[in-house]
Order: C-alpha cells, then sequence, then structure tokens
C-alpha cells in the first residue's frame, strides 16, 4: 500500500472524535472499525495512516517508525492548539487536510507553525498507553 492509499482508507471512514481533556488522558492509537467507522483525533489518525501504510504490521511499523525514522509524526501549534501531523515518501498529512502534499503546501493551506518531530520514545509511550486504554 502506498501513502495515497494508505489515506484513501482512512479517509473512508474517519470520523473526527475528541480525547477527553486532559494531560493524563491524550492517547494515541490505531483506530479500529467499529460499525465501518473508525473514531479519533489528530494524533489517531496520523498513526492509523502509518499504520495501513505498513500493511498493518506491527514489525513493519516499528521498523519505519521507531528504528529508521522513515516514518515520523510531527507536532505543531495550530488555531486550536497543538495538533499532530504525518510524513513519509517525503509528504506531509494531517487530518486537516486529508491528503498527501508538501510541507511547504500543508503549512501554507492550514496555517501550522513547526514546533518538533516526536521522538521514538515518546511516541512508543503514547502508543503503549493507548493500547492499555482501549
Amino acid at each position: 500500500m502506498n501513502l495515497n492509499q494508505a489515506i484513501t482508507a482512512v479517509n473512508q471512514k474517519f470520523h473526527y472524535q475528541s480525547d477527553p481533556r486532559s494531560f493524563f488522558t491524550d492517547y494515541w492509537f490505531v483506530m479500529q472499525d467499529k460499525d465501518g467507522q473508525l473514531r479519533g483525533d489528530c494524533d489517531d489518525y496520523s498513526v492509523t495512516v502509518l499504520w495501513y501504510l505498513c500493511n498493518e504490521n506491527i514489525w513493519t511499523f516499528i521498523w519505519n517508525v521507531l528504528i529508521l525514522h522513515r516514518y515520523r509524526l510531527h507536532r505543531v501549534k495550530s488555531t486550536g492548539g497543538w495538533h499532530v501531523i504525518g510524513e513519509a515518501e517525503g509528504q506531509w498529512f494531517d487530518n486537516w487536510t486529508r491528503r498527501a502534499c508538501s510541507r511547504d503546501e500543508l503549512f501554507a493551506q492550514t496555517g501550522h507553525e513547526y514546533q518538533m518531530m516526536y521522538l521514538s520514545p515518546i511516541i512508543a509511550w503514547f502508543l503503549i498507553w493507548g493500547y492499555f486504554r482501549r
């Protein structure tokens, strides 16, 4: 599966649903199909696109996201606070644009301001936290 196919697969079922508002309750997870819908927020959207891009294989995901940093998650500042976007194959994507585009195009279209790339331990913590919170 390539990036555009992964984004299309997520877009077909994605419905935005925010996490409860608390630092300790924000968790990231691969969204699971429930009644034909994928429910989650910006980080869940980006993680799920990367999961599909890795052919839904945990070892491929760990290798490409956590070890090689071939696929990345970034924190940006948006009008609503902080926001998570994904990067793969030289393209950037998020649940606002719902498509792959260049970094400059995404930032021009959304008004995001770059903050940082998430480091592997942080990603691992949020994914593990999300796994046990399901």
